[in-house]
């Protein structure tokens, strides 16, 4: 069973391809995946952001990402296609290999 916790706020390093890195605050929630529970997850979605002075958003698309990192493991047009992607993104690697990723990262 999927659960999401109450909103909080949460800081993610987003990378724009093309660009330096922007650091990000957005407000989202925690995420709990079933039996995916060794990973941190948060769900949000993209403010509006300043990029060459313009305003935009990127996508306004769902993010999934780990908790610590920032590190984006699903995203999509809804929460519950965001949810999926980051289901099926957990599946496809073993619990080592997603730790080791997440470690390269730190």
């Amino acid at each position: 069973m999927d659960t999401i916790e109450n909103s909080k706020k949460y800081k993610a390093k987003i990378v724009l391809a093309g660009f330096q890195k922007v650091i990000v605050e957005v407000k989202g929630e925690s995420l709990i995946l079933g039996s995916n529970n060794f990973v941190k997850l948060f769900i949000y979605r993209l403010p509006f952001i300043s990029v060459g002075g313009k305003t935009c958003i990127l996508g306004n698309s769902w993010r999934v990402a780990e908790e610590t990192t920032g590190m984006l493991i699903g995203s999509g047009q809804t929460k519950q296609e965001a949810v999926n992607h980051a289901k099926a993104v957990l599946k496809r690697y073993s619990k080592e290999k997603i730790l080791e990723q997440i470690n390269k990262y730190k």
